[in-house]
């Protein structure tokens, strides 16, 4: 790159040589997260199907965001769902079309307090599709699912590399989301979720309703109303808790490093 060409041309009249042009070559995009997501799998929403396929969509949550590293939680981060967190979205723009998402590009951690990090349960399906392409690229929607019930009231933290199989510099992705069953976000304790006796006054208050929209706080087990099923979730969630972390975040790094370092380096950090 950087080197300089000249044209030459010769026919029946002589030779012409052109002026000095220089070489550029501008290196692909690469892949970045430009959206996260979670969303209620296996839901009133998206048809009860426990798949990850495009029938997820209409589950996403619109009402939570992903929790980024140095950032502290809120209930904004915590969903209520009975069956846990069974569903992530990943929007990665610029991702090669030859590239197989599989397991080896995440690495899926659970922790109760924030402090202690352990491996997740393995999920059940990983799939990836085309969500949009315009003229400035295009952006595929990577989907995971879990099985029902199999992270309940825990934080899970998501690590995305697009390329898991060679050193990087720092491109990969970080983002967790907490779940607290039978949790309305009535509390102003800025350090903890509790689900106690406000969590069941107002879901008394708010029988019966049909339908309720998917960010009703009250419809824990998502099937698009609120009835006796949530009462009961919740007193059997009484006094369940969950932390409101700060995320954590990863060191700087001066040149190229694996995945498996940054998770480890995450993994064995303060929380």
């Amino acid at each position: 790159m950087g080197a300089k060409f000249r044209a030459v041309v010769t026919n029946n009249f002589g030779t012409a040589t052109s002026d000095a042009a220089t070489l550029t070559v501008n290196p692909p995009p690469q892949p970045r997260v430009v959206g996260r997501h979670v969303f209620y799998n296996d839901s009133g929403f998206d048809g009860n199907d426990p798949g990850a396929d495009a029938a997820d969509d209409p589950a996403i949550a619109p009402d939570k965001d992903a929790l980024l590293p140095g950032q502290k939680a809120t209930f904004a981060n915590v969903t209520s769902y009975d069956k846990g967190i069974n569903g992530v979205m990943l929007d990665v723009a610029d991702l090669p079309a030859t590239t197989a998402v599989t397991e080896a590009n995440f690495h899926f951690s659970t922790s109760t307090d924030g402090r202690t990090w352990a491996a997740a349960p393995a999920p059940q399906a990983i799939a990836r599709r085309p969500l949009s392409t315009t003229e400035g690229g295009t952006v595929d929607r990577l989907t995971v699912v879990w099985a029902d019930g199999a992270i309940v009231d825990e934080w899970l933290q998501v690590l995305f590399n697009p390329y898991p199989t060679a050193p990087l510099p720092f491109g990969f992705d970080l983002f967790l989301v907490g779940n607290l069953r039978g949790e309305t976000g009535d509390s102003h304790n800025t350090e903890m979720l509790r689900v106690s006796a406000l969590d069941l006054a107002g879901l008394r208050a708010a029988l019966p309703t049909d339908p309720a929209a998917i960010d009703n706080r009250f419809d824990f087990n998502r099937d698009r109303k609120v009835t006796a099923l949530d009462l009961a979730l919740v007193r059997r969630s009484l006094f369940h808790q969950l932390p409101l972390i700060t995320a954590p975040t990863p060191p700087a790094a001066p040149g190229p490093i694996s995945l498996a370092s940054v998770r480890e380096e995450i993994l064995s950090g303060p929380g």
